[in-house]
């Protein structure tokens, strides 16, 4: 009796926790496709069975054009290995805390000003062909790093370009930059770096009449 008890307490407990338990999976592009179609989608860059990704899904693009179709789409961390995020309608995605990595060669467009929030860090690479980003509304909650040796373009004007802290080691040319994290004369975010930075335009907000003492931008 007392085996048959501590068994059924063993899978009462594992029933619990795999209930309760989140799997996330990695979905590779292995075609051009749309990015709420489940065939766009495989195991393996160019191959496999996947589906749409949810928020607890990992994605990578394999150089592959994705069209932006779904207002809504989600993943924890987006990863562009070169290929192109297009947006054709005023649709929103969001990547969770994982974050953005953009190799070399890779692009945000689109003809309607679509939204990527990204609730976690920007990274790139660094290689010879830029990076670019285009009519979007582009907005990274955490920090934002373009590394030494990688060029981003911001080569559209629509749309706003939206970060936390701001590293630039590598080149980052005709950006739209707005700040707006100053919170009653306190400085929030941050702009380093050692390399080229090119702005076209630079909008400071809240509280910009009256910034810190020492404040430097």
């Amino acid at each position: 009796m007392n085996i048959f008890i501590r068994i059924s307490f063993f899978f009462l407990f594992f029933s619990l926790f795999t209930a309760n338990a989140v799997f996330s999976n990695t979905y590779y592009s292995k075609v051009n496709g749309d990015w709420g179609t489940a065939g766009t989608w495989g195991t393996a860059c160019g191959s496999g069975t996947g589906a749409v990704p949810t928020a607890t899904d990992d994605v990578v693009i394999c150089g592959n054009t994705i069209r932006m179709d779904v207002m809504g789409g989600v993943c924890l961390s987006l990863t562009m290995n070169g290929g192109n995020l297009n947006w054709t309608q005023a649709r929103i995605t969001t990547v969770g805390a994982g974050g953005l990595i953009m190799d070399p060669g890779s692009s945000i467009t689109g003809t309607a000003t679509g939204t990527l929030n990204v609730n976690g860090n920007f990274t790139t690479t660094a290689g010879v062909s830029a990076i670019n980003i285009g009519e979007n509304n582009f907005n990274i909650s955490g920090t934002a790093t373009i590394v030494n040796g990688s060029t981003v373009n911001i080569n559209n004007i629509n749309g706003t370009k939206t970060f936390g802290n701001l590293i630039i080691n590598g080149t980052f040319n005709n950006g739209r930059l707005h700040k707006s994290d100053w919170y009653g004369g306190i400085w929030n975010n941050g702009i380093l770096g050692n390399k080229s930075i090119n702005f076209a335009e630079t909008t400071l907000s809240k509280n910009v009449l009256n910034p810190p003492i020492g404040a430097t931008y």
